[in-house]
């Protein structure tokens, strides 16, 4: 009985288990940009990208089709190139105090995949964002969950062309996580 009630919860993990990539993009600018080419790290294993081809396929979740997305070999490797003809300033207005505020344009794509994201040490055996450069143990780094994973602090790459007004502040921002749940 208990050696079929262990196959048992297993079979029941085995339904309920799911591993995913999150990747997203935040951009966000005061002033019309036109003629934008961005060239972005992705998350790249062997250079290859599972998240990227997703992306070209399906165009972030087919939100914005005014972008046009493509993977580019790069002499920094792999990396995502997404362009638009022009971008106009979001805002919004928070209701609170009624301040207008800039609101960024997100692309965001989820990844699922049939195999266990190993997140404790994800350098050589995960898709981590690439390029990346002056890789270094982050010996300092706060860890919530466990003292066996390890943190890393690199830098990495991005070029953004783009034509607007020479006080324009653009912001970008990439998030990747993987999850197991």
């Amino acid at each position: 009985m208990s050696i079929w009630w262990q196959d048992q919860k297993q079979r029941i993990y085995d339904r309920n288990h799911m591993s995913s990539y999150n990747f997203d993009v935040k951009l966000t600018t005061d002033s019309t940009l036109s003629n934008v080419t961005l060239y972005l790290p992705l998350p790249v294993i062997n250079n290859t990208s599972s998240v990227g081809t997703d992306i070209v396929e399906h165009h972030f979740n087919d939100y914005d089709h005014s972008w046009k997305y493509s993977l580019v070999d790069t002499e920094h490797g792999l990396m995502l190139s997404i362009k638009n003809e022009k971008i106009e300033p979001k805002y919004a207005t928070r209701s609170r105090d009624s301040k207008t505020i800039l609101r960024p344009s997100i692309f965001r794509t989820i990844l699922f995949t049939n195999q266990t994201i190993d997140t404790m040490n994800p350098l050589g055996s995960e898709m981590v964002l690439m390029p990346k450069y002056n890789l270094t143990q982050n010996v300092n780094a706060r860890r919530p969950y466990t003292q066996a994973s390890k943190q890393f602090d690199y830098e990495s790459k991005m070029y953004a062309y783009y034509d607007t007004s020479s006080n324009a502040n653009v912001s970008i921002s990439i998030y990747l996580c993987g999850m197991n749940e």
